[in-house]
């Protein structure tokens, strides 16, 4: 699984309860602890540019357990940093066939937004929406794909989602006052941009907006 050498900048942005048609959703498959920290780990290395030293790890783990699909998953960020979406659109179909996670549908909707397959990020939108237990980042993506495709509420239910978990996020918080100013709510909008530059004089698109 050779690697592209130009790094890829995802989808930035990401409700202890969604709302789906009209009922309370809690349940999907989601990772566990192990695999928390698995993921951590590789997104640690990505973060260093150690796109080699993520795959060859994954590569290892496969070996030994060809039926990883964690490790597919995670191949497919290694793969996104390097620029293949193509590549990392394969190995999280491969990671669903094995394990319904509805962070892997999540990825997928990410990167079908991404080459602007809106259909395909569709399907698997709906699927992720299915579990209200990701993490503060996740459910900045999930509103940042929600806002792609036209779902507005949804945005603002996810965005602030994303603001209860991680209110010290600067670029959450950000987001979520974008997504107010979406909805008209400039009150709110304003009062949260005047905390992110009262805590962040230099986060400079808060003083922008």
């Amino acid at each position: 699984m050779p690697l592209l050498g130009r790094a890829f900048i995802g989808i930035g942005i990401s409700l202890k309860i969604i709302k789906y048609y009209g009922e309370l959703v809690y349940n999907a498959l989601m990772l566990n602890d192990t695999q928390q920290a698995l993921r951590a780990h590789i997104q640690q290395l990505l973060s260093n540019k150690q796109l080699n030293d993520a795959h060859h790890l994954l590569v290892q783990r496969l070996k030994q357990n060809p039926e990883d699909h964690v490790c597919y998953f995670l191949l497919s960020e290694v793969n996104t940093a390097a620029g293949d979406i193509n590549k990392a659109i394969k190995l999280l179909e491969k990671a669903l066939s094995l394990a319904s996670f509805a962070i892997y549908h999540l990825a997928l909707a990410k990167l079908y937004v991404l080459l602007g397959k809106v259909s395909n990020a569709a399907v698997h939108y709906q699927s992720a929406l299915q579990t209200a237990d990701f993490s503060a980042a996740d459910f900045d993506t999930l509103a940042n794909i929600a806002t792609r495709l036209g779902h507005y509420d949804d945005a603002l239910n996810l965005q602030k989602a994303a603001y209860q978990r991680n209110k010290d996020n600067l670029q959450i918080s950000y987001n979520l006052a974008v997504c107010y100013k979406i909805h008209g709510l400039f009150d709110e909008a304003k009062s949260l941009l005047q905390q992110l530059t009262t805590k962040q004089p230099r986060f400079y698109q808060a003083h922008y907006s």
